[in-house]
């Protein structure tokens, strides 16, 4: 499985494109000439914490293709300027990212 994301990383849900969701799925080895056409956001469940928001995305593919997740979790930074700060100032975003790519190995799930 690849650890190599595309070089843009969203930092809002209004910024994920189709496009850049099957870049990302594509570079965790998931899917190979599959590509997602449409998506849809919601929370996963309460949706908003201290340093971020995550969204459950619900993927809408071209053709089939076996491996494809239909959902996939997208982590994004707060959108409250004080706690982005903060959890900036501590690099704690760098730290969570840092923690994927030398433990996604590891990780029993698949982890882009």
């Amino acid at each position: 499985m690849s650890k190599h994301l595309p070089i843009f990383i969203p930092q809002t849900a209004d910024e994920l494109t189709a496009q850049w969701l099957t870049e990302a799925v594509r570079s965790s080895g998931l899917s190979g000439e599959a590509r997602v056409t449409d998506f849809a956001t919601g929370p996963p469940g309460a949706g908003v914490g201290f340093s971020g928001v995550t969204l459950k995305v619900e993927l809408t593919w071209d053709r089939h293709e076996p491996g494809a997740p239909a959902v996939v979790l997208l982590k994004v930074p707060s959108d409250n300027p004080g706690n982005r700060g903060l959890v900036e100032a501590e690099g704690g975003y760098d730290r969570e990212f840092d923690f994927y790519e030398r433990f996604s190995g590891d990780l029993p799930i698949a982890v882009p």
